[in-house]
């Protein structure tokens, strides 16, 4: 994800999120436990990217 903010590509960002979210509908649905583990786990993500990539571009 961190070369979709170098490149800025922004919305590829989201249909990657999409995809995860898609491919776990099952569980995130079924286990009120794991779809706060899967929400926490991927914002920590999209925020080391995020802090990645701008030490990358700076």
């Amino acid at each position: 994800m961190s070369i979709c903010i170098i490149f800025n590509q922004f919305a590829s960002i989201g249909l990657v999120f999409t995809a995860k979210s898609i491919a776990r509908y099952n569980k995130i649905s079924e286990s009120p436990t794991f779809a706060e583990y899967y929400l926490i786990g991927s914002l920590f993500s999209i925020l080391s990217v995020l802090l990645a990539a701008w030490i990358c571009l700076f």
